[in-house]
């Protein structure tokens, strides 16, 4: 229409204009770097996450060597409306190739396209994404804690440890069930991590483990998640190392709840009786189960067919589950 032409017209003559207000911005935070490497102590730190950023980490001491020089990432373009991103986002969640499904699906999509949705609508798997980026502000910056149940079980097996070796040392036998629950005990040590996250994973259902797992295993995998993995700098490792065991227990408890949830396979069984090997009482009852009629005289007079019937039976196992039963009975019909 004349009215978008006469707008993208405008926006194009306002790109010059644009690009030179970017390249404004950098040279204020080039000299506003500058500016804190000669005021602020050696140690002064700055690590924050900032909306559209990401993490951005500023040590003065490294900034004294090289200085910070700021640049303009964008193109010359004007900014997009708010109306121009809906639209964008609109079209996108319209289009019927197969291959936008998964992205539609994903909840962090969803969650960049919630400010362009309507007021109340309900986005699945949105609140689990927020969730776990406003957790990066703490996994990011601290480091792993002591595993409390770790620690509670090191204390048992160390105190059944030192009464067994007391025992030893006064000449008594030790006590069979004690030794027992020290060996348990140990085994359980191997079982439980001695580190987890700073940030707990509560475990319980009360949040979306598959959800907040993908979003850490994104920022593993992202600019910074790379940065943090690869730095010679111990507070980075452990600040990765942090974030990892995050999503490892969120991983261990997606996987526990999803056995929980999981519906048992029930056992199917089948079984052959030959009915000839079988006393005249037990052959006619056998036989008269699945609608041969004949009598134990019959039976033991030999007055009979060769015949071969199989059915099939559904019951309930001594644990309770569904058992199905095929049958298949041989022997000889009444002439």
């Amino acid at each position: 229409t004349e009215y978008n032409r006469k707008d993208k017209n405008a926006k194009a003559s306002f790109g010059e204009c644009w690009r030179n207000i970017l390249r404004g911005f950098a040279n204020i935070n080039t000299q506003s770097a500058a500016w804190n490497a000669r005021v602020q102590p050696e140690s002064a730190k700055f690590d924050s996450n900032f909306p559209g950023l990401g993490r951005v980490t500023a040590e003065i001491g490294k900034m004294k060597i090289g200085a910070g020089v700021a640049r303009a990432d964008g193109m010359s373009d004007s900014p997009e409306s708010w109306a121009d991103r809906q639209a964008a986002w609109e079209k996108a969640m319209s289009d019927p190739d197969p291959a936008m499904a998964s992205i539609k699906s994903d909840p962090q999509n969803m969650a960049a396209a919630k400010r362009f949705m309507p007021p109340g609508m309900v986005l699945p798997g949105v609140d689990a994404v927020e969730k776990q980026q406003a957790e990066f502000d703490i996994l990011l910056k601290t480091a792993p804690v002591d595993n409390p149940q770790f620690i509670k079980i090191q204390q048992l097996v160390q105190q059944g440890g030192a009464e067994l070796q007391q025992a030893v040392a006064m000449g008594q036998q030790p006590d069979p069930q004690k030794a027992q629950a020290l060996q348990q005990g140990q085994q359980m040590m191997q079982q439980t991590p001695p580190m987890i996250s700073s940030v707990p994973v509560r475990g319980d259902g009360s949040e979306n483990d598959a959800v907040e797992a993908l979003i850490c295993l994104r920022m593993m995998n992202s600019a910074e998640g790379r940065r943090l993995v690869s730095s010679k700098d111990a507070d980075d490792q452990a600040h990765f190392g942090n974030l990892h065991l995050h999503w490892q227990q969120h991983q261990a408890s997606a996987a526990k709840l999803a056995a929980q949830n999981q519906q048992p396979i029930q056992p199917k069984t089948s079984l052959t009786v030959a009915v000839d090997k079988l006393d005249p009482q037990a052959q006619t009852s056998a036989l008269q189960k699945v609608g041969v009629a004949t009598t134990p005289e019959a039976v033991e007079q030999g007055n009979q067919q060769p015949h071969e019937i199989q059915t099939t039976e559904r019951g309930v196992g001594p644990t309770g589950s569904e058992i199905e039963r095929k049958v298949s009975i041989a022997g000889k019909a009444l002439k």
